[in-house]
């Protein structure tokens, strides 16, 4: 055993009881908070040590306030009943320093607690949010390396299920390939070139799990790919992850003998990474693999009271069948893009709905990347669309407008991004009764007036830059 503070070798098991058990030789690195005496314990290879007692392994701090220091030595049992709390680590720190977290209030998911680096980095982060209940993290600072986190519980900026014996795991630092063990986390670092992490194949139970972790922020460069080594990873033999900082935790369903995963990423919270083939109502930060081989069916999209302002949904064509089995996504209420479903026809398709609160509308996102394979996503444009009557346009989309039966209205989006455009067709009578580009806030070509199209067969493709829509 080697003492730094209160952290040892290896890593630590954390959690809550109601009591405290016998100790055993598994109790070693074990932290454990007493909810019925109140007290926090750690376990070595002998005994049970109360920590906070003179000549022990660190000194419970309560009362934190908001940007208080956090010190050395120290066991904090924060209370973020009120409100979030930032705690501010050692501008200076040396080799050693370690200091530990609990959430004695089971309130860090409602009101996170914020560790700042104070100028060095956390994990290869400079702030480290603790955002999931009853939570610990227990921090050793390592020179060049900066802060190291042994934690138990899920965080936002490296989130997701807790390992099969309750903690962090077996922790591990990889720039090679390598075959893990269950209960690894492994933290990969790909700045010089990318590699593979292949998952066990033999001893696995229900539960067992494997987590990576991007230590350098390097996998948008250098990707890291993740081999089931036989195995399925939510229906594919390997998994590419390619987004800066993520964390991608593997969990062995014994049921469908295949590992799921849980992913986040730290510049997001937690993503709840599901494969699908039949129909489904999609929950907050779902990101969803659509498997529509079997047949077409429906993802419907929460209702607007569970809904906070940019949450997200995902969905992804798992296996480029799209095209022929559509996947319609519809809204429990409001709109997607003004409109009362989105049907995904095109093979390879992501796309991203983002709530917008203001206007009970779900935006639009085609594209984008989270996790990658081979089948990579298809940022092309979407098979044609057919309108007959008044509609919302919606970027990289193509339009059919047949106005045979009457003038019909295009509304331009209010907001784009600059290089988003959409083309539109005439289905054959312009001329007799014309299409209207409504401008919705924004100048076409330069000028503050609705655009009429009144040439018959005409085609074109309106492009954004600059609040102006460009005729191309």
């Amino acid at each position: 055993m080697k003492n730094y503070g209160i952290t040892m070798e290896g890593g630590f098991i954390n959690e809550k009881a109601s009591g405290l058990p016998s100790h055993t030789s598994e109790d070693e690195a074990r932290l454990l908070y007493n909810t019925v005496s109140k007290q926090l314990h750690l376990g070595d290879d002998s005994a049970w040590h109360l920590l906070g007692k003179s000549g022990d392994f660190g000194t419970a701090v309560t009362g934190f306030s908001d940007n208080d220091p956090l010190t050395t030595n120290n066991v904090y049992l924060v209370d973020t009943t009120s409100s979030s709390l930032t705690g501010i680590l050692p501008a200076t720190p040396t080799d050693g320093m370690a200091l530990t977290i609990v959430d004695i209030k089971g309130q860090f998911k409602t009101n996170n607690f914020i560790i700042s680096g104070n100028g060095n980095n956390i994990n290869g982060s400079a702030t480290l949010t603790l955002d999931r209940t009853d939570m610990f993290c227990s921090l050793l600072y390592i020179g060049a390396d900066g802060w190291k986190a042994d934690i138990g519980g899920t965080l936002s900026s490296i989130s997701g299920n807790s390992s099969s014996t309750g903690g962090v795991g077996n922790v591990l630092h990889k720039t090679a390939a390598y075959t893990a063990l269950d209960n690894d986390f492994i933290f990969c670092d790909t700045t010089s070139a990318a590699f593979t992490i292949t998952l066990p194949s033999t001893g696995l139970v229900d539960g067992s799990s494997v987590s990576v972790y991007d230590q350098k922020g390097q996998f948008s460069d250098n990707n890291l790919t993740v081999n089931g080594a036989g195995n399925d990873i939510i229906g594919k033999s390997t998994l590419a992850i390619n987004s800066k900082y993520a964390r991608v935790d593997f969990i062995w369903d014994t049921g469908t003998s295949e590992w799921k995963t849980d992913y986040s990423n730290a510049s997001s919270n937690r993503v709840n990474v599901i494969d699908i083939s039949a129909n489904y109502s999609a929950k907050i930060d779902d990101f969803i693999f659509c498997d529509t081989f079997s047949g077409a069916y429906t993802v419907t999209l929460p209702t607007s009271g569970n809904l906070q302002n940019n949450s997200r949904i995902t969905i992804f064509d798992q296996k480029n069948t799209f095209e022929s089995y559509n996947l319609t996504v519809v809204p429990s209420d409001g709109t997607i893009n003004g409109e009362a479903s989105l049907v995904c026809d095109n093979n390879g398709l992501r796309v991203d709905f983002i709530w917008d609160y203001e206007n009970g509308d779900w935006k639009l996102d085609f594209g984008g990347s989270l996790v990658t394979d081979a089948s990579a996503v298809d940022m092309s444009y979407r098979n044609w669309l057919i309108k007959t009557a008044d509609f919302n346009i919606v970027e990289k989309e193509k339009y059919i407008v047949d106005t045979s039966s009457a003038v019909i209205t295009a509304t331009l989006p209010p907001s784009s991004v600059d290089g988003k455009s959409v083309r539109i067709a005439d289905g054959g009578n312009f001329n007799t009764n014309n299409l209207i580009i409504e401008r919705n806030g924004n100048t076409i070509e330069g000028v503050t007036e609705n655009m009429t199209v009144a040439t018959e067969n005409m085609s074109f493709e309106l492009v954004f830059y600059n609040n102006n829509w460009i005729l191309a």
